[in-house]
């Protein structure tokens, strides 16, 4: 789940305090040999028991020296309402950006949010904050934000598997080092999500992968 993006903002450098799911959540992926084609992911789970705030020690987490607030949200029941109103005022104190990645229809809870959500996930949504901005990641042709086409390079793509996650954590890497530039920061998240999709199966960045997007 959101480990994924935990791993490749560490590919970036950067130290995570995490907060996760207990309950275990198993994909199995059915994969044809000859093209390793991708025809059937089955997920093994079970209810999720919900976020508990009081399991978070919000007071100290005031005194860290945070970045960013990044929500990893699959819908599966554990960041429920009352956990993302207690990010957002956390977010809001220390004056720090939230940025969303999230499978909810419904994202008027997500209220001065950076929300990312690809093609799909956008088509389903039924309401919308009252304060927002919005990144629609749409494969292989990129992305979207505000009324602006930031196009994919033409490459080879081997498997998608995890590609949301690897954008997710480049747009937040460059968005804190560039102090809030969305259109850079979109560029750099498309090339680094490129890395992941010429590679079979989840992906985390490499040290090679970053020095060559950087260079």
């Amino acid at each position: 789940m959101s480990a994924n993006v935990r791993e490749n903002l560490k590919s970036f450098g950067h130290d995570i305090i995490h907060v996760s799911n207990k309950q275990k959540i198993t994909k199995t992926r059915f994969v044809e040999k000859r093209f390793f084609q991708h025809l059937l992911r089955v997920d093994n789970e079970q209810p999720l028991d919900p976020l508990r705030c009081d399991d978070i020690e919000w007071d100290n987490l005031h005194t860290q020296n945070l970045d960013a607030i990044v929500i990893s949200d699959y819908s599966k029941g554990f960041v429920d309402s009352s956990a993302v109103e207690k990010c957002l005022s956390l977010g809001k104190k220390l004056s720090i950006p939230m940025i969303v990645d999230t499978k909810k229809t419904d994202l008027s809870i997500f209220k001065g949010c950076i929300i990312k959500i690809n093609q799909h996930e956008f088509e389903k949504i039924t309401s919308f904050p009252a304060k927002y901005d919005l990144i629609v990641t749409m494969g292989a042709h990129g992305a979207r934000w505000k009324e602006s086409i930031f196009p994919a390079e033409n490459s080879s793509v081997y498997d998608v598997c995890g590609a949301g996650d690897v954008f997710l954590a480049a747009f937040v890497h460059k968005f804190l080092e560039s102090t809030g530039d969305f259109k850079g920061s979109i560029e750099f998240a498309n090339t680094c999500a490129l890395k992941s999709v010429q590679n079979f199966g989840t992906y985390i960045l490499t040290k090679e992968d970053i020095d060559d997007v950087c260079s």
